[in-house]
């Protein structure tokens, strides 16, 4: 088995096997199981590249954030708490609007049934007196 590949793809339904690059990335795949077949260990990845300087002294904003951080956050709570009443007024004065108008529309359709009875009460009273 040293030295076969098995590719474990669907050649009629996958594509992109005969873009330029493919070909290549093969023979990485190639030594890559090779690699494993052999039980050698993986390469380990760099990670220089995800490393971060310290900021300068004197100029980070860790001091400013000593220095103020506190009461921004206390500002900001307040803000908060201040929204936050200001959508409960708004959320008790939609529901009383929600409410009246759900009283409009009741006392509207028990006056309409109460015509439409009447109606209908003489509109039986006048065929019977037709017959």
């Amino acid at each position: 088995m040293a030295g076969e590949v098995v590719v474990d793809a669907l050649p009629y339904i996958d594509q992109g096997y005969d873009e330029p690059g493919v070909r290549e990335a093969t023979e990485i795949m190639r030594s890559e199981f090779e690699r494993m077949q052999q039980r050698l260990p993986m390469d380990v990845l760099s990670m220089k590249r995800y490393e971060l300087p310290p900021p300068p002294a004197g100029s980070a904003n860790l001091e400013l954030m000593v220095e103020y951080g506190c009461e921004a956050w206390k500002s900001y709570l307040e803000v908060l708490v201040q929204l936050v009443t200001q959508a409960q007024k708004q959320l008790t004065t939609m529901r009383k609007q929600i409410q009246e108008i759900n009283w409009q529309r009741k006392n509207m359709q028990t006056q309409g049934g109460e015509k439409l009875r009447n109606l209908e009460s003489s509109w039986v009273g006048l065929v019977r007196f037709m017959s």
